[in-house]
């Protein structure tokens, strides 16, 4: 299975307002239209999170817009810039990222958004969910996917609003070694660490990148999506940045 990761859009309403001197349509513009021409071999789309900026429906219409232009199933969740209510209503012929369907894989979405702040949080619901998702998974191999990343990334400026009770994650997955991935955004660059018994992937921003070890906000101008290619017992992972 071959899924191709986009984050981060942070599309408005207005297709020429720029963030931060962006102009964040264009971005992802770009990006689609270089999967669309250089992508053929891949099975899914996950989009994990902050698709809008000003969290209106007419920011999420120009993205489904886009997206559907590549004709693959696409699979999202929030960011902590998403309005769900507006998200779901203008995705909701889009699939849950649990019906990602692999033979030796299984994939769980992890809600991190803390509704109106940057940092992310899990609820004790929220985790009470994720432990019964990962109780019914009787063998395959698990990728976590979420909005927040879970560990320092050695970027002061997102650290900081990173997932705030990442422990009580942590706590659950050293338990389960049938965890070996997740899979989050965010952070606007690309990172991958390995920590114990998982890896951590955290794909490019669509629209800007934070300056990868900046503690203010200094942007780099170019765009990104992560490829993966799932296993029987591994995955490979590619970044691509334009």
């Amino acid at each position: 299975m071959k899924i191709i990761q986009l984050t981060d859009l942070h599309i408005f309403a207005d297709k020429t307002k720029k963030l931060l001197n962006i102009v964040t349509y264009h971005s992802a513009e770009k990006i689609i239209n270089h999967i669309h021409t250089y992508e053929k071999d891949y099975d899914a789309i996950i989009v994990t999170g902050d698709i809008s900026q000003d969290e209106t429906i007419a920011s999420y219409e120009l993205a489904i817009k886009l997206l559907k232009k590549l004709n693959k199933p696409i699979h999202y969740l929030q960011g902590n810039h998403d309005k769900k209510e507006n998200l779901d209503l203008v995705f909701s012929e889009q699939k849950p990222i649990e019906e990602l369907y692999s033979s030796h894989w299984s994939f769980i979405s992890v809600d991190t958004v803390d509704y109106g702040k940057d940092s992310g949080f899990i609820s004790n619901d929220e985790l009470n969910k994720l432990k019964n998702k990962i109780s019914i998974n009787e063998k395959n191999n698990i990728a976590l996917i979420m909005h927040h990343h879970c560990l320092k990334l050695g970027t002061p400026l997102i650290d900081d609003c990173m997932l705030l009770n990442s422990n009580k994650l942590l706590e659950i997955i050293d338990k389960e070694k049938k965890i070996k991935l997740i899979i989050c955004g965010h952070a606007h660059n690309d990172y991958k660490l390995i920590h114990k018994n998982f890896i951590l992937e955290v794909a490019p921003a669509v629209c800007f990148q934070w300056k990868k070890g900046t503690k203010t906000p200094i942007t780099e101008n170019y765009c990104g999506y992560k490829k993966y290619t799932f296993l029987e017992n591994q995955y490979l992972s590619e970044t691509v940045l334009i």
